[in-house]
């Protein structure tokens, strides 16, 4: 008597298991577990590609801060202000002469005359004079 009443119990959950409830409720976790999963995916990489902008953004402050740095030592010393005068503002020392290199086509300063051109009315009275 016990044993067909064990088989009765297992059979009872052996239905709720295989039931189309239990079956209709796995599909639906299975897909909302997908969704859950391509979210995470879509949402690593877009992590994934900021991650990637900002390593590169760093490199470049990173060597502009180099460079300045540099530039920083440079001005630190007399001979590195005497350069940087010298580019920017175009100083000489007392007994030096700086030589200016100009186009000949932006030298010249006088206008070119053109040619006045008449109206067609003005040429049209001179065959008349």
């Amino acid at each position: 008597m016990r044993s067909l009443q064990n088989r009765q119990k297992r059979t009872g959950w052996k239905k709720v298991l295989f039931s189309k409830f239990t079956g209709v409720f796995l599909v639906f976790a299975v897909i909302f577990m997908t969704s859950v999963v391509w979210h995470m995916y879509e949402h690593y990489q877009d992590t994934k590609e900021k991650m990637l902008a900002a390593s590169a953004k760093f490199a470049s402050v990173a060597q502009q801060q180099n460079d300045l740095e540099q530039k920083i030592t440079n001005l630190q010393s007399k001979s590195g202000v005497e350069a940087e005068l010298r580019k920017k503002f175009m100083v000489a020392k007392d007994g030096e002469h700086v030589l200016v290199l100009v186009d000949q086509k932006t030298a010249t300063n006088t206008p070119e005359e053109t040619p006045k051109k008449e109206s067609w009315w003005k040429s049209f009275l001179s065959v008349f004079r």
